[in-house]
């Protein structure tokens, strides 16, 4: 399916080829009693009225009228709209265009953004009134630019809905900034899933008012039940309890993922924890524990290759010591063991993931809920003493350090 776009308040139904004129006509209807269920919140209109022309199709519009018709004249009625369509007719031919600008406007800034998820609320929690909630549904739009700033030289600009869109045209370079600022949240303890790459959109942003401008998410990703919530909002939204987060905590949040993300190895792992949680709560337990394994066995050459420097070694057998091809990772484990830098519960646990790990590999081994629990819960412990979000701990050399 084609991703679903909006631009203003007008929602872009999709590929032609999809949309049959069904589809469109109740579109229209569920528009109209909306409507009716906003009548006995509003004042009797006096005399009939009727509204300009919709296109619904090349070939069929609808012509919206308010009021008690059978108390008007009928053929005073129908002469009034013949001529205000001459009168509309005519001033769209006498209409002179307007004289060019001076200069050209600053053009959009191409990007991708999408949904925070689970969603969020940045500033404050919007509160419907009696009125919105008597008429069916929440009928508040967020789509109010909330923050802007930078991340790595890019504009980010957020809605108060948890739409995020940073100004980077790639979109696979642009789902792996938002991992990266999504992974710096995860390890303060707050549920939040990757962005996976047929889930990034395109976006754009005026580079003067920071308004995020078009955008879409695409219909296969369950983010996009938050973009129909904005158009068709339910009368009991889908994700009805969200965090709060105030506008001073997701600077804070963007800010501390800038710093922290200027090392591409710490990035990188943060990225692999990120998707390790989301298999985790996916019940894909076995892609979850080979992430977070991953990002174990990253460290441990990184703090083999700091023990090595620190004891002297020169650097041509370190580079020898520290190649995986030569050195594996069990030999690491093994000489950081020997050389007291493990103790011995660390070493167990250790050599408890790297073996199952090779049975993965080898044999095709299942993995338990528990198992990927405990290998993620690794990972994390790791990447939070690198990232300042946890002090050490006695006896954590490896694990924590």
């Amino acid at each position: 399916m084609e991703p679903t776009h909006s631009k203003g308040r007008t929602p872009y139904l999709g590929n032609a080829g999809s949309v049959t004129f069904r589809d469109i006509i109740e579109r229209c209807f569920i528009g109209i009693l909306n409507d009716l269920r906003a009548v006995p919140f509003g004042r009797p209109v006096e005399k009939a009225e009727y509204g300009v022309k919709s296109f619904l199709a090349p070939r069929a519009f609808v012509w919206y009228l308010r009021g008690d018709v059978s108390k008007e004249d009928h053929s005073k009625l129908a002469l009034e709209i013949i001529q205000g369509a001459k009168d509309q007719a005519r001033a769209a031919k006498n209409h002179k265009p307007p004289p060019p600008p001076l200069s050209e406007p600053n053009p959009p800034i191409n990007g991708h953004g999408s949904f925070i998820f689970p969603p969020i609320w940045i500033g404050s929690e919007p509160k419907p009134t009696f009125r919105e909630k008597a008429m069916g549904g929440r009928l508040r739009f967020p789509q109010v630019t909330i923050f802007h700033g930078t991340y790595k030289g890019r504009l980010i600009v957020a809605n108060d809905d948890g739409f995020l869109a940073i100004g980077e045209n790639d979109r696979v370079k642009a789902a792996g900034l938002l991992n990266e600022i999504m992974a710096v949240r995860l390890l303060d303890g707050k549920d939040v899933f990757s962005f996976r790459e047929q889930e990034v959109g395109e976006a754009t942003i005026d580079p003067v008012t920071k308004q995020i401008g078009s955008y879409g998410v695409t219909s296969l990703s369950l983010r996009a039940r938050l973009m129909e919530e904005r158009w068709n909002p339910p009368r009991i939204p889908v994700y009805e309890k969200r965090d709060v987060v105030t506008v001073d905590q997701f600077k804070a949040w963007i800010e501390r993922a800038d710093r922290v993300t200027q090392d591409p190895e710490l990035a990188e792992s943060l990225r692999f924890l990120l998707e390790a949680y989301t298999h985790l709560e996916d019940s894909a337990y076995m892609e979850s524990f080979v992430l977070s394994w991953l990002v174990v066995e990253k460290h441990l050459y990184t703090v083999w290759k700091r023990f090595l420097k620190d004891e002297g070694v020169s650097r041509p057998r370190r580079d020898k010591l520290a190649k995986p091809g030569g050195w594996t990772v069990d030999h690491v484990i093994e000489s950081l063991s020997l050389s007291k830098q493990i103790a011995s519960d660390e070493y167990l646990k250790l050599m408890s993931m790297k073996s199952l790990r090779n049975d993965i590999m080898h044999e095709g081994e299942r993995v338990s809920k528990e198992q990927a629990e405990q290998a993620f819960e690794s990972a994390a412990r790791i990447l939070r003493q690198r990232t300042g979000t946890m002090d050490s701990q006695p006896g954590d050399a490896v694990l924590t350090s």
